[in-house]
């Protein structure tokens, strides 16, 4: 018997298969909240956590480049990082303060509304 690899949490556990499938899903979330534009930067928001890596993974997988907010620094740093960057999109993995200046979506809202397909996009 064959035993999948997970990523493990405090509260929750993922396969390896799993985690793959999430990544896909809010990638596609991700290309189509920026209507298909890439090469452009995504704030990333959250604790370490399983979702945090999927979130990761998914930006580039969008065709992006993921900005690592520092959460010990005063979030109106990195909205001003974000705005020098022209990043449009903060994705977290729960929550985010307003004041970064981008529309913010969690992992959940992500996940939940992942179309079905999405523009190829190169990876890599």
């Amino acid at each position: 018997m064959t035993v999948d690899a997970s990523l493990v949490g405090a509260s929750s556990r993922k396969t390896y298969r799993q985690a793959k499938a999430e990544i896909e899903a809010v990638a596609r979330s991700i290309v189509t909240v920026l209507q298909g534009k890439t090469g452009g930067y995504v704030g990333l928001y959250g604790e370490n956590k399983p979702a945090w890596m999927i979130l990761f993974w998914a930006v580039l997988k969008s065709g992006n480049l993921p900005y690592l907010i520092n959460l010990r620094q005063p979030a109106e740093f990195a909205g001003e990082a974000l705005a020098s960057l022209g990043a449009r999109l903060t994705v977290c993995v729960s929550s985010a303060p307003e004041c970064l200046g981008t529309e913010i979506l969690s992992y959940g809202e992500l996940l939940k509304n992942a179309p079905e397909s999405a523009p190829e996009v190169p990876f890599g």
